[in-house]
């Protein structure tokens, strides 16, 4: 016992010696995961932060407007992209990069997001590898619960190193266990180990990945789309940027292929082939297939093509064709997804868009696949827990009266697979909703958000050990207030949950409240602190809230019963190269604390 107060005390040492930090996640960053944590797996969101802490690692230099790299800049949709660059080769060098709210297809929210991972000083312009400079990048930390001090397979663990000449070389390998796992599992290997390398060629014509990486195609009903972001992101939930292939650069142990890949364009991307093969690995199904697919796409000036084959064999067998499209008729948008599985099977989804004046922005989206359509590797906009025996149809709308209001509205009413007890049929639902921001700069900040969402659940009563079908309706008010005074910034966030179900007439209330405290600064020391009260008193009302975490070790409790939860997160930059991160967690719920630390080498 006495050895274990040691430890905790020193952690709190660590935590309370300092009060300053810039912190570790720009709070849109924040927000904006935090409105994906119910719509999103933890191993796809754990991957996105990946995504985007290499972004704000690496800002793209807005100057070069090549569309290459703008492309890396994933959550901008195929509109923005286009406006972006047109609007920084019209009107640039820029002075401020908040002007960019003027490009076409941009909003207030999305600039939030943009300017941190842009810089405007610099270019991108490609030199010989021999006159790069090599970066080095070093990751170890280690996470678990008080009370399994001696108990090494308890804890989480990861290491993860990075090597890079712009980006034009790059490579990198993860190391990780989770708790309750040993570091050596069967034939003497590592339990989990992702390693990488990619080479761009030739002015960005081509490019060879090796080892593990993501691919994305059309709006992921063949190939996974790893960002489909919600129905509440108008610009995000769909219109997916063009294919392409990314580095798997995370913990998560899912979602990537391994193997090897090439890409090839030429004249501006009007022709782009791309072939690939290896091992997709989608460790939660212990999946593990040899693959290979290939595609090509041509684009003109005002549509654009795609044709996809995938094949595969091994743990099952696998194969598909899929067409993708993007086009401008008259004042219209029209992009979408036609896919084909080998026994003939189709899933669709089109996406409308009419061009309005930019105050207003509307959405139509379609989708309907077939009870029997196969695409292991899909990944796009459904309700069920894949893409079969679903069909849709959503309406959304953005209204941005100024810069500093903006409306959302969305509408989904959907037909989708029953996965329960004496029912093959289809079950029907809709989800809608509304939100309202208001936001300028950093101060303040007010959102307010209702969504509502009906379909059958099953239910148990204890007087009734049958399960029944019943119509399950949830309904939640979010509030949400940020507020910066000099280097401190406040934010306080209302949460209310109501779920009725209509045969038994039960009804039930969850209420969260919770304070986000953070200090900024040029100091070499940050910090931020996270309080919360909850109540529910129905399993239907639990919370999921992302909770700031260490790098590597992505959390996001759930909150049931009645009770609080706080968070303390401490990052402390040592010197040009060193620094380190800790935090303790502590939920009224659960017994013991959360502790980590987590170790960084830059070079």
């Amino acid at each position: 016992m006495r050895r274990r107060s040691q430890h905790t005390l020193f952690l709190m040492v660590l935590m309370l010696h300092s009060m300053c930090l810039k912190c570790e996640l720009p709070f849109a960053w924040s927000k904006y995961i935090e409105n994906q944590v119910e719509e999103i797996s933890e191993d796809r969101l754990e991957s996105l932060l990946t995504e985007i802490e290499s972004l704000l690692e690496r800002p793209v230099p807005i100057h070069d407007v090549e569309k290459q790299q703008l492309e890396r800049l994933f959550f901008l949709n195929h509109r923005q992209i286009e406006g972006l660059a047109y609007y920084v080769y019209r009107y640039g060098p820029l002075v401020d990069a908040r002007e960019l709210i003027l490009a076409d297809g941009m909003d207030g929210e999305t600039l939030e997001l943009l300017l941190p991972c842009i810089r405007l000083d610099g270019s991108s312009k490609e030199k010989p590898l021999s006159n790069l400079k090599s970066k080095h990048l070093l990751q170890v930390g280690i996470s678990g619960k008080s009370g399994e001090w001696n108990e090494t397979t308890a804890w989480k663990q990861h290491a993860k190193y990075e090597y890079q000449r712009s980006d034009r070389l790059m490579g990198g390998w993860v190391v990780e266990k989770d708790p309750g796992e040993t570091w050596i599992k069967q034939r003497n290997r590592l339990q989990y180990t992702s390693v990488h390398l990619a080479l761009t060629f030739d002015k960005g014509v081509g490019k060879v990945w090796m080892g593990d990486y993501k691919m994305s195609f059309g709006q992921g009903l063949l190939m996974g789309n790893a960002y489909q972001l919600g129905k509440m992101g108008f610009t995000l939930a769909t219109d997916s940027k063009v294919t392409q292939l990314r580095r798997h650069f995370s913990t998560a142990e899912s979602g990537f292929f391994r193997g090897l890949a090439t890409s090839w364009s030429k004249s501006n991307k009007t022709l782009f082939f791309q072939t690939g093969g290896g091992l997709s690995n989608h460790l939660q199904n212990e999946i593990r297939t040899r693959m290979a697919f290939a595609f090509v796409r041509i684009q003109g000036l005002r549509w654009e093509q795609s044709l996809c084959l995938v094949s595969g064999k091994e743990s099952f067998s696998h194969a598909g064709a899929s067409y993708a499209f993007r086009l401008h008729v008259l004042h219209a948008r029209l992009f979408g997804e036609a896919s084909l599985d080998k026994n003939g099977k189709t899933a669709i989804q089109i996406h409308a868009q009419p061009v309005l004046p930019d105050p207003i922005q509307l959405g139509l989206s379609v989708r309907s696949y077939d009870i029997h359509y196969e695409a292991p590797l899909a990944n796009a906009m459904m309700e069920g827990s894949n893409v079969k025996n679903e069909r849709g149809c959503m309406m959304q709308i953005q209204w941005q009266p100024t810069a500093n209001w903006t409306l959302k509205a969305y509408h989904d009413v959907f037909l989708f697979p029953w996965i329960g007890y004496r029912r093959n049929s289809l079950a029907s639902g809709f989800d809608q909703g509304i939100q309202l921001q208001y936001q300028n700069g950093y101060n303040p900040t007010v959102l307010i958000q209702m969504k509502q969402k009906c379909k059958p659940g099953n239910t148990t009563y204890e007087v009734q050990p049958e399960h029944t079908i019943e119509e399950k309706t949830k309904q939640s008010l979010r509030i949400q207030t940020q507020v910066q005074t000099g280097s401190m910034t406040w934010t306080c966030q209302s949460n209310f949950n109501r779920a009725v179900s209509d045969r038994s007439g039960r009804s039930s209330l969850g209420k969260q409240l919770s304070m986000h405290v953070s200090y900024r600064s040029a100091a070499a020391v940050s910090a931020q602190f996270r309080f919360a009260l909850f109540q529910t008193d129905s399993y239907d009302n639990r919370f999921y809230i992302y909770e700031p975490g260490l790098k590597g070790d992505f959390t996001m409790p759930m909150l049931y019963g009645n009770g609080h939860t706080w968070m303390w997160m401490l990052q402390h930059k040592c010197n040009k190269r060193w620094s380190y991160q800790c935090k303790i967690q502590r939920n009224s719920t659960q017994a013991g604390f959360r502790m980590g630390i987590h170790i960084q080498y830059k070079k």
